[in-house]
C-alpha cells in the first residue's frame, strides 16, 4: 500500500474496512469520519479520541488530504471564490454560491483544456489522462454530501478517441447506482455532434443534458475560438432526436446586438431546447476577452420574456445568473422530479 493515502473523501464502509485492516476496533471508524466530516480535522494527531497507538498507526500510511485554498475570492452577493493547488502542482477552482436557503457548490477536478477560449479562466494546455477511479469517487462525493441535484461537467476532451464520451456514462451510472433519488444534469461539450458518442452519453440516463452556446454566431470566432456556433446547434438538436430534455445558455455583454440575442435564442428553440439562460459576461483577467457593455436588468427581463414568446419551458435571464442557475426548478418546468 502507497505511503499517504488520503483518508478525506472516504466513505463509511471503507473507513471501516481501513480500520479492519489496520487491526484498530470497527467503532474507530465513526470516530474518525467525525472528525473529517463534522469536525473538519487537518491533521491526524488533532483525532483525540483514537488513542495515540492508533493516531500513529494511521499516520504510516495516511493523511487527512485537505489543502487550504491558495486564494479566496468574496464577491459582494456572499459568492466565494476558492483557488486550489494540486498536489501535482496544478491549479483548480470552485465557487460557493449562497442562494437564500439553498446554495450552489461548484468543484472543479480538471486542470487543462485544450480550447483556449478567450471568455474562460480555465487554464489552455493538455489535460490530464482521465482517471478511471474519478466515477465512483465523484458518486461517493455526492453520497457523502447528500445532494439531491448533481451537475456535472467538464473540459472538452477532444485528445481523446470517444472525446471522454465513456466516462461521462460511467460516471452517470456511478451517480446512480449509490444515489438512486439524486437528480442528473449533464453540461457537455459538442463532442462534434457526432450521434455515436452522444448516444453513449444518452444510454447512460441522465435526467437533462446541457451544452451552452455562450455566444452569437458572430462573435463565436473570437470568443470561443476553435468552437463552432452550428456545431453546437447539431449537437443540441442531435439529443433532442433522441429524446433528451435540452438547455443551452448564453452570456451577453460581449458586443452583440439586439437581434444578434433574439436570432440565437431562435436558433436554440428551433434546435428543441427546451431551457435557456442569459448572464452578463464578467472578464477573469485583464488577458481575457473585454466587456463591452453591462447588460441592465430591464434588458435582461426584456430577453427573458422573448424567450418564453418563442415557445421556451424555462428561461433564467438576469447579470448573475449562470447556466445551472436555479437548475432543479428549471428541469421541474419540463419534467417530474
Amino acid at each position: 500500500m502507497p505511503r499517504h493515502e488520503y483518508l478525506y473523501g472516504q466513505t463509511l464502509p471503507q473507513l471501516e474496512a481501513l480500520c479492519n485492516r489496520l487491526e484498530m476496533p470497527r467503532f474507530a471508524a465513526k470516530q474518525i469520519a467525525r472528525w473529517l466530516y463534522d469536525k473538519h480535522a487537518t491533521t491526524i494527531e488533532a483525532m483525540s479520541d483514537l488513542s495515540a497507538r492508533h493516531r500513529a498507526l494511521l499516520a504510516e500510511t495516511y493523511e487527512v488530504g485537505l489543502t487550504a485554498p491558495e486564494k479566496v475570492s468574496i464577491s459582494t452577493d456572499g459568492t466565494k471564490k476558492y483557488l486550489y493547488r494540486t498536489s501535482q502542482n496544478h491549479f483548480i477552482e470552485s465557487a460557493y454560491i449562497p442562494d437564500g436557503d439553498r446554495a450552489t457548490l461548484c468543484i472543479s477536478s480538471q486542470a487543462g483544456c485544450r480550447m483556449g477560449c478567450r471568455f474562460c479562466a480555465t487554464k489552455t494546455g493538455r489535460p490530464l489522462a482521465p482517471d478511471a477511479e474519478e466515477p465512483r469517487q465523484v458518486a461517493e462525493s455526492v453520497a457523502l454530501m447528500k445532494l439531491r441535484y448533481v451537475v456535472v461537467t467538464s473540459v472538452t476532451r477532444d485528445d481523446l478517441p470517444d472525446g471522454g464520451a465513456a466516462h461521462w456514462a460511467a460516471t452517470v451510472e456511478a451517480i446512480r447506482t449509490q444515489n438512486p433519488d439524486a437528480v442528473i444534469e449533464l453540461l457537455i461539450p459538442d463532442l462534434d455532434a457526432r450521434p455515436d458518442l452522444l448516444e453513449v452519453i444518452v444510454a447512460s440516463k441522465p435526467d437533462i443534458i446541457g451544452h451552452n452556446i455562450e455566444t452569437v454566431e458572430r462573435l463565436t470566432p473570437v470568443v470561443r475560438s476553435r468552437a463552432k456556433y452550428r456545431t453546437s446547434l447539431e449537437t443540441l438538436r442531435c439529443l433532442n432526436r433522441q429524446g433528451v430534455v435540452t438547455k443551452s445558455g448564453l452570456m451577453v455583454g460581449l458586443g452583440e446586438s439586439d437581434d444578434e440575442v433574439l436570432q440565437t435564442l431562435h436558433d436554440l428553440r428551433d434546435a428543441g431546447v427546451r431551457i435557456v439562460t442569459l448572464g452578463q459576461y464578467l472578464r477573469p483577467t485583464l488577458e481575457h476577452y473585454p466587456v463591452a457593455a453591462y447588460i441592465t436588468p430591464e434588458k435582461f427581463e426584456w430577453y427573458r420574456l422573448r424567450a418564453l414568446e418563442m415557445g421556451f419551458s424555462y428561461c433564467a435571464s438576469a447579470p448573475l445568473v449562470r447556466s445551472s442557475y436555479m437548475a432543479e426548478e428549471a428541469l421541474r418546468s419540463v419534467k417530474s422530479l
